[in-house]
């Protein structure tokens, strides 16, 4: 397999390992991470996948279409439908909470997200 099939490979899935067994997750499918102790939880539109470990190490295997809404989420950009003050709804209604010191940070990427995949009224000076 050659370095660019590896890197997309890497960079279209996320790999889960349980109790139960191992599965890989596309990360298209994927509407946000959740950490709750030492567990941390795989949210998509269908079901919840729960697996042992950290979200910091979570964190450093995402690409740029994940962002940390809080220290215990991390959310898919591309799944966002609504962001208003300190919470974010994603695609099948769900609403993660933002924190007060990420706020600036998600709004931030979410609108150049906006601004590059879809025509909007979005200038480089929103209030």
């Amino acid at each position: 397999m050659d370095r660019r099939s590896r890197r997309h490979h890497k960079e279209s899935h996320f790999a889960v390992i349980t109790r139960g067994g191992t599965e890989k997750i596309e990360l298209d499918d994927i509407l946000y991470f959740e950490s709750e102790g030492r567990k941390v939880h795989v949210h998509t539109k269908e079901r919840k996948i729960s697996f042992n470990g950290s979200m910091q190490k979570v964190r450093e295997m995402l690409d740029g279409r994940f962002c940390c809404c809080h220290g215990s989420y991390e959310v898919n950009l591309t799944k966002v439908i609504r962001l208003a003050d300190y919470m974010v709804e994603v695609e099948g209604g769900r609403r993660l909470p933002v924190s007060q010191r990420r706020r600036a940070e998600i709004k931030g990427r979410y609108q150049a997200y906006l601004r590059e995949n879809f025509p909007c009224n979005l200038g480089d000076d929103i209030v």
